[in-house]
């Protein structure tokens, strides 16, 4: 071979172009492709893994667990304001359950009955709202006192975040609440 002709096993920068092993047979790769057709796997066995797969994911949520949370739930700031609502009552938490209550009430054909129960409905909603005005405007400022000015990293939606979780039940909550009520975590 001459200095001005390239080895035909290696390319311009000197790699080498084999790739290491022999080519397999037609046979070979036929074989390969049935035994995918036809996989000879457990069909219950299979559904029972990825079933204690899925309650394990399951369990890792509602204890909190980081790898287990959803992209929404995850970070020191989502867990600081979930420790935040917790750690109080919020109105929106009994709406709900107000709610029917007030619907049945209104079924009873009794005028007074449904104009109080109205009044008391809207009553309910309006203080939720302020509630909820509040608990906005005071994670917004602790917020920026713990973690920086609002846009920094992982403080964006974290007030609505907090907002949202103060109207779910306190026992349907997932991740469970970490803090009882009138307490703060340490």
């Amino acid at each position: 071979m001459t200095d001005n002709q390239h080895d035909e096993t290696t390319d311009s920068q000197g790699a080498n172009l084999h790739k290491g092993r022999p080519t397999r047979t037609r046979a070979e790769a036929e074989a390969e492709r049935k035994a995918l057709l036809n996989p000879t796997s457990d069909k219950k066995a299979e559904r029972a893994a990825a079933r204690k797969v899925r309650e394990e994911a399951r369990q890792g949520q509602v204890r909190g667990d980081e790898r287990f949370l959803p992209a929404r739930d995850r970070g020191p700031v989502r867990a600081f304001m979930r420790d935040m609502v917790d750690s109080r009552f919020n109105v929106g938490e009994i709406v709900m359950p107000a709610a029917f209550v007030f619907i049945f009430l209104n079924f009873i054909h009794v005028k007074q009955l449904n104009i109080i129960t109205t009044y008391l409905f809207f009553g309910l909603f309006l203080a939720m709202i302020l509630d909820q005005v509040w608990l906005g405007l005071r994670a917004s400022r602790v917020l920026k006192e713990k973690f920086g000015p609002r846009g920094t990293e992982g403080t964006k939606g974290a007030v609505m975040y907090a907002v949202m979780r103060s109207t779910q039940l306190r026992r349907l909550r997932v991740p469970l609440p970490r803090v009882q009520r009138g307490k703060t975590k340490a």
